[in-house]
């Protein structure tokens, strides 16, 4: 998904979280659902990519050109572990959560709005969005995408993850 749309929908979710999490919690949303995808570049420069520009960063994941995909942010798990820990955080709160939980909640919000819709329209399959599940299939695009949008693995290349 391009970065604008995850702009979007995470500001329309920090919008409505507004109400009860503040200006602040909105920001929150809207950071946590568009910063998550900076581990793009974790990916883009461990394959030894180097900075040309906007254009060929975009290529290079809209047109499927990795041998592997670690996207060590992009992950279900940590939403789940980040969820745990809030609820964990909000269970001593009587009334209203203090405002840093509520904020906290709105930064899971908008992370776990990007994974979804992640998973609803890339190609990865939904399961792909597990971070485990993709290392074990060593992050290798061949073994997580369709056959013809993987870039194919050298034969004598290192395999470097």
């Amino acid at each position: 998904m391009k970065p604008v749309v995850h702009v979007a929908v995470s500001a329309a979710l920090g919008l409505a979280l507004s109400p009860w999490t503040g200006w602040d919690g909105a920001a929150a949303c809207l950071a946590a659902g568009t910063l998550i995808d900076l581990d793009h570049a974790f990916d883009f420069y461990r394959e030894g990519r180097r900075w040309r520009g906007g254009r060929d960063f975009a290529d290079f994941f809209y047109h499927h050109r990795m041998r592997r995909l670690v996207l060590p942010l992009h992950g279900w798990e940590w939403a789940a572990a980040g969820a745990l820990l809030l609820a964990f955080a909000s269970r001593p709160a009587a009334g209203a959560l203090p405002h840093g939980i509520a904020i906290g909640w709105a930064a899971w919000a908008g992370a776990a709005l990007h994974l979804l819709c992640d998973s609803i329209a890339n190609p990865l399959p939904a399961r792909g969005y597990c971070f485990f599940w993709r290392a074990r299939r060593g992050f290798r695009a061949q073994r997580m995408l369709p056959a013809a949008m993987a870039e194919p693995e050298k034969e004598n290349a290192a395999s470097v993850v």
